[in-house]
């Protein structure tokens, strides 16, 4: 919501310069001392959700600025432990026997570049195995003339001539040109007619496309998948050694390049084409300077670049000016339609316009007459313009800008003399991104100066054409819009800002909703396609539909469907089937549907104008996923998803005024994530080049810092030396098909013999977070309780993962849904997991770390899996520098303690950790409790000015001193003497015994302050760890622990200090941790239910009168047959004082069957507090409860809700029928009953009562009307 007085012309100005700002090299900006109170109030709050700090200083003048975080130095006060005197036995005995020999303290001390591990496991599968045959005749005559109907069929010929004649090609296709699956397609048609051999690899961004596209290419040729045309993704394959066409995403080319020359990877590969480019994901920007570097060694290859909406300049550049093919797509026109139209089609803010005097509608902007200013006013106007004519620079049109925004100047002023605005000054010097800014702040292309130009006139006569497109393009869209006059619109815009209570980055679903259904009562046949931010938004909309249609407020023919990336293909086959004739299909999706799926029946679109994108802050170390705008060219796909079958409307939830500063292009992925993994490849497929000269060849380069820092991570980890050359390490690391720091722990847990438990957290770590988001505040809670059981009191997110993934694996095949369903768990990210633990233990078997058999076999490595303090150790390995500690000082005068991380003054647990709280305060006294100082965490992620830890782990100080740091250490860096302090007071006895306390450091910002004996004792310890470990990643095949021999004393010693620490700070003693999964049978897809309705609805009532109904009415329990272990509903012996009736809404009909048979019921707490005091006050009563599923769009069962003796309740079975919504409505409709609002928990009339009774008794409790 916008602060009164603050307008959207202002709001978007002040992004404009913040945007500029974050990208330059300033450390500070200052805005001018013009804004008023409300403005600068609004900046602060703005900054503060930014995560950015921000000031006011000075009195009559306040100057308001802005500062970048710094990095922060945290943590110098030093931590103090003592280990017990059972450790240092420990110590002492193994020291004694195998004392710390002088190769350990050299191999330890010294860095070396990795030279000795194979790395021909990156080559993924048949993609480089595979070999160039000639490709089989296409079978496809049952979709030619389909085919010959998509606009790149023109094309066709000019495509393969180019091809023939260039290294690379662009090609630029609108939406639905075909482009995608025929440009592959034509490549394979013209070798078999030439009977030339090729081999095409075709990627995409994402796994659902790649499997998608290949399954509809594959059809259109009249073959099997797998064949001639297949598809390589993460987790699945199906291909065979001669495929001539494979779709794979970005990544798994990628992978296949860092197992080093070029000329082996793409000696039988022929073409590479990179769709959706546009996307600049990490992988696929990377790809292209392998690419590059490729074409000089390899002549051969051809590579092809399409997108629909792409900066082509850009990239042709990029490839030395090579050709450029622009094809049109959309085969009916798309009108574009803003918010300011939305708002009157839907008169969503017809209330407060009321009192908004409406002008005539005669088109033509309203202009403020210059005689309302005072003569000082305009005639500071006036030099502003003419030093923007004079002097054309940005500090010149930013002032008129200012006035604009702050003195409530008409952005329209015309210059006195000159009769010249701002915008004809900027179009005639070629100012075009100031140009966008004064449009958008609703500047008038169409002002006409009395010389008879406009700003288009200017800008041609002074041959600026860029400027001229521009402002041709903004003529367009204002006359494609509504006749009513811009300041009308701009009234309306400035209403609803003010009176929305919904913030920028928010969706506004109750507009969304209304516009939703005036579509759905007004407009034409079609399909509506609503682009949404994320799963929450999709959930909480569909909601609002589903309610909708259940009160009578929305005609129930309408279909929902859910699209996100985790949908299964099943259910993403459905989105394209056609319904029936009357029906109308609704589908929410998120940014999935840009380019990855197609669906032909859209006509309207509807653009929320958000994307959840991952954004990393380098200075802080921190990411978040944040909601944020797309760019114009996302904007443009998303709109010409409509028009595949008639004209088309797009509605865009957003202003025109937004849309004009909207950033032209996506903002490369590869300058805002952490670069860790991309750095990482770049030394692989570089190694004689410096990461960062490497990665400056990309078509955007990432920030230097960005690429500074994660550099310094992977020397932190060990994978790079200070040379910046990989280490044995660093190349196992990149091997794993897991981020480097989760490899880390893999690694750590073959040394420690923990193997399967860390593989489990591993796993689910690299998917995605196995808990789903439920809708409701109820089921938010139970998602809470379900994670505290399984923590078991462990203060550890990652025992979590465990615990569920051993119950899963324990619950029979038939019962694996079920129980996903109970702890709302997504059951396509459990099936994922595993497929990925399945994976990795494979790459670690084949590289020689895990062996098949004999000494180091699974089960050998898997000797301490039972000790869950070892697993923790591994985690603590794997995931630094990411340790936090607590500070028990917090702040003054409040209670509880915060955690400081690295480089981040404080951070908490994240509120959906176990160790977390949705409060702050809570969470701090939370933090409190922990019974040590150290908690391990996955990663920082910032939310506004706060930051927190995810996934997160409470350690021992002695895992930290142990496992955290560096692997090459020496005493002189590691441990430092106190110089002793002279101090005047006396001593209180000359016999007092001086303490000899040195500095125990593990890095810079994690120090100890322990005893000397103590020090040096964990010191040496460690130093026989890493040696042990720099063994088993130098010579993997060779390398095995004899648990009787020395290597297995030192593992065996390092269990029992984990196990005294563990024991020292009373830590619960989990049991079972180590249990070995069994196998189970794969299927790769996600278990979601996208609002489909369960069964076909009758659309006529059923006909009987209430008298009838009512007459000869008996109460009876149900004779449905029961299954094993459900109750039957207890027989009253004594007649009821009363009957009540309540409606329960249930998310689906799984959940009422689970209440039956005896599962606890999760009430709403006033819910429970009404009926069990009802029931206490009348013990003989009946409570009766009808339940209400939204999802399936009917009532389901009716059960009976009593109170047992121990004071806990029962919900038992009384009818287990169903009825759907509209034969109630039309029901209570035709007796004239009373109506009812169909909230939860509320409590019905006895007539309603009666008629849900009737109408839940199932089909075979014979029922006779």
């Amino acid at each position: 919501k916008l602060p009164a007085h603050v307008t959207e012309c202002l709001q978007l100005a002040i992004e404009v310069e913040l945007n500029r700002f974050l990208q330059s090299n300033e450390e500070e900006f200052s805005f001018p001392s013009t804004l008023t109170k409300d403005d600068r109030a609004f900046i602060h709050n703005y900054m503060k959700k930014k995560g950015l700090t921000s000031k006011s200083r000075g009195k009559s003048q306040r100057v308001l600025t802005v500062y970048k975080p710094k990095r922060n130095v945290v943590r110098k006060n030093k931590c103090m432990f003592e280990v017990t005197d059972r450790t240092k036995d420990a110590i002492y005995g193994l020291l004694n026997v195998l004392p710390v020999s002088g190769k350990e303290i050299e191999e330890v001390k010294t860095k070396r570049s990795g030279c000795s591990v194979n790395r021909s496991q990156f080559n993924v599968g048949t993609l480089t195995h595979g070999v160039s045959v000639v490709p089989p005749p296409s079978h496809g005559n049952h979709v030619r003339q389909m085919r010959g109907q998509l606009p790149i069929f023109q094309m066709r010929q000019q495509i393969l001539e180019r091809v023939r004649e260039n290294q690379v090609i662009v090609i630029v296709s609108e939406t639905g040109s075909g482009k995608t699956t025929q440009v592959p397609q034509y490549l394979l048609e013209n070798s078999t007619e030439m009977r030339k051999s090729c081999r095409i690899v075709c990627t995409q961004p994402r796994r659902l496309a790649a499997l998608s596209v290949a399954d509809r290419v594959a059809f259109e040729r009249g073959e099997q998948l797998g064949d001639t045309v297949g598809y390589q993704i993460r987790l699945e394959s199906k291909t065979s050694p001669t495929s001539n066409l494979i779709y794979c995403t970005n990544g798994i080319l990628v992978r296949c390049l860092m197992g080093g020359q070029y000329q082996k990877v793409f000696a039988n590969i022929t073409h590479v084409i990179v769709d959706e480019v546009h996307e600049r994901d990490k992988h696929s920007d990377f790809l292209l300077i392998s690419l590059k570097e490729a074409l000089a060694v390899n002549p051969h290859l051809k590579v092809i670049l399409m997108s629909a909406t792409i900066d082509w300049q850009l990239f042709s550049q990029y490839f030395d000016n090579c050709p450029v093919i622009n094809i049109p797509g959309r085969l009916y026109e798309v009108t574009d339609y803003y918010l300011e139209h939305v708002l009157m089609l839907t008169e969503f803010c017809k209330k407060e316009m009321s009192n908004v005097a409406k002008p005539s509608k005669e088109g033509g902007r309203s202009e403020q007459p210059a005689e309302e200013l005072d003569g000082e006013t305009v005639k500071l106007i006036n030099e502003s313009l003419e030093m923007c004519w004079t002097h054309c620079d940005d500090d010149s049109f930013q002032q008129f800008i200012y006035l604009v925004a702050g003195e409530n100047v008409p952005v329209d002023f015309r210059h006195t003399e000159t009769d010249m605005t701002a915008l004809m000054i900027a179009a005639g010097r070629g100012m075009s991104e100031f140009m966008e800014i004064l449009l958008q702040m609703g500047a008038n292309p169409n002002v006409t100066s009395h010389h008879g130009m406009k700003a288009i006139d200017w800008a041609r006569r002074m041959d600026h054409h860029e400027c001229a497109a521009l402002l041709e393009s903004a003529h367009n869209v204002s006359s494609a819009n509504d006749q009513v006059s811009d300041e009308y619109t701009k009234q309306l815009l400035e209403v609803y800002k003010q009176s929305s209570c919904i913030y920028e980055e928010e969706i506004d679903h109750k507009l969304l909703f209304a516009l939703i259904s005036k579509i759905h009562c007004d407009k034409p046949p079609g399909s509506i396609l609503i682009f949404l931010p994320g799963y929450e938004a999709i959930l909480r909309q569909n909601e609002m539909i589903l309610d909708a249609v259940g009160c009578g407020l929305m005609a129930d023919n309408v279909r929902i469907y859910m699209l996100h990336s985790n949908m299964k293909i099943n259910d993403q086959k459905s989105v394209f089937e056609r319904i029936p004739g009357g029906c109308r299909k609704i589908i929410l999706s998120t940014n999935i549907a840009e380019t990855s799926i197609t669906i032909d029946d859209v006509v309207y679109v509807i653009d929320s104008g958000k994307v959840k994108q991952t954004t990393f802050d380098a200075l802080c170390g921190s990411t978040s996923l944040e909601t944020g705008w797309v760019s114009q060219a996302c904007a443009k796909q998303r709109a010409g998803r409509a028009g595949r079958v008639t004209q088309g409307i797009c509605f865009k939830l957003y202003s025109s005024a937004r849309h004009a500063i909207m950033d032209k292009f996506t903002i490369p992925e590869l300058l805002r994530v952490p670069l860790t993994e991309i750095c990482l490849s770049a030394k692989l497929i570089a190694p004689q080049s410096a990461i960062a000269g490497f990665l400056e060849k990309a078509l955007q380069p990432p920030a230097a810092v960005s690429v500074r820092r994660s550099v310094e991570l992977l020397k932190t980890m060990g994978a790079l030396d200070d040379e910046e050359n990989i280490t044995d390490l660093g190349i196992h690391l990149a091997d794993l098909p897991i981020d480097a720091h989760l490899g880390k722990m893999v690694i750590f847990s073959i040394l420690m013999k923990c193997v399967d438990p860390v593989l489990t957290i591993v796993s689910a770590l690299s998917v995605r977070d196995p808990f789903t988001l439920p809708g409701g505040v109820r089921e938010r809670a139970r998602v809470y309780g379900v994670k505290e059981k399984y923590a078991e009191g462990s203060f550890s997110d990652h025992m979590i993962l465990i615990r569920i993934f051993q119950k899963w694996l324990d619950a029979p095949a038939r019962n694996k849904r079920r129980f996903c369903e109970e702890n709302f768990l997504s059951s396509g990210a459990m099936q994922t997991i595993c497929g990925v633990r399945s994976q990795i233990l494979g790459h670690l078997r084949a590289n020689g770390l895990i062996k098949s058999k004999g000494k180091g076999n699974i089960h050998d490595v898997n000797q301490n899996a039972r000790h869950w303090t070892v697993v923790k150790a591994c985690l603590v390995a794997g995931l630094y520098p990411n340790v936090a500690m607590r500070d028990t000082a917090g702040v003054p005068g409040i209670p509880g303690a915060v955690l400081r991380a690295e480089n981040q003054e404080k951070v908490l647990p994240h509120p959906h950790s176990i160790l977390g709280a949705k409060r702050p305060a809570d969470s701090k006294l939370k933090v409190k409790s922990f019974p040590t100082d150290w908690v391990a965490f996955e990663e920082k992620v910032r939310v506004g000015s706060s930051s927190f830890i995810r996934c997160n782990t409470v350690v021992t100080p002695g895992t930290v001193a142990l496992f955290a740091g560096a692997i090459h250490i020496s005493e002189e860096e590691s441990i430092q003497r106190i110089e002793p302090v002279d101090s005047d007071s006396d001593r209180d006895s000359d016999d007092e015994m001086v303490i000899n306390e040195v500095i125990y450091r593990v890095d810079s910002s994690i120090q100890f302050t322990l005893l000397d004996e103590t020090a040096y004792l964990l010191f040496h310890l460690r130093q026989k760890l890493n040696y042990l470990l720099l063994l088993l990643i130098q010579k993997p095949d060779s390398f095995h622990l004899i648990t009787n021999g020395p290597e297995g004393q030192v593992i065996e010693t390092i269990t029992e200090v984990l196990l005294a620490e563990e024991r020292q700070y009373k830590f619960p003693i989990p049991e079972g941790v180590g249990d070995r999964p069994q196998a189970v049978s794969l299927d790769f897809s996600a278990d979601v239910n996208y609002g489909i309705h369960e069964e076909n609805r009758s659309t006529e009532p059923i006909q009987w009168s209430l008298s009838d109904a009512m007459k000869d009415l008996k109460v009876s329990g149900s004779n449905r047959k029961l299954k094993k272990g459900q109750r039957k509903s207890p027989r009253q012996q004594l007649p009821p004082k009363e009957i009540k009736y309540y409606l329960i809404k249930a998310t689906t009909t799984e959940q009422v069957n689970w209440a039956m048979e005896g599962y606890e019921w999760c009430f709403a707490p006033h819910i429970y507090n009404n009926l069990k005091r009802f029931l206490k006050q009348s013990p003989n009563s009946e409570v009766y409860l009808i339940f209400h599923v939204g999802s399936a769009q009917k009532f389901y069962c009716m059960g009976q809700f009593s109170l047992k003796p121990n004071g806990k309740y029962l919900v038992s079975l009384v009818h287990g029928g169903s009825t759907n919504f509209r034969t109630v409505r039309e029901m209570v409709r035709r007796q004239k009953a009373a109506s009812f609002n169909w909230n939860d928990g509320e409590e019905l009339s006895q007539e309603l009562g009666e008629i849900f009774r009737r109408l839940l008794q199932g089909p075979e409790e014979n029922l006779t009307f």
